[in-house]
């Protein structure tokens, strides 16, 4: 993950550390793209942009961009 530079700060990383949630769901990430260890591989890309994704997903504030209809 610091390959990856996925925490900016370090108040990301102690939230990171202090919440199990992520970290579970990071694990799940790497583990479903066959626990990738070498950078270049297929199953690293898949999962660096999984973890991309999911950082992505984590800074919206979760309103759509669709509109809704009456």
């Amino acid at each position: 993950l610091r390959r990856l530079s996925y925490f900016k700060s370090v108040d990301e990383l102690i939230n990171y550390l202090k919440y199990p949630s992520q970290r579970d769901k990071v694990f799940i990430a790497w583990t479903e793209c066959g626990s990738p260890i070498t950078e270049g591989t297929r199953s690293w890309d898949m999962f660096v942009n999984a973890i991309l994704n999911m950082k992505q997903e984590g800074l919206e504030d979760g309103k759509s961009n669709q509109r809704k209809e009456a």
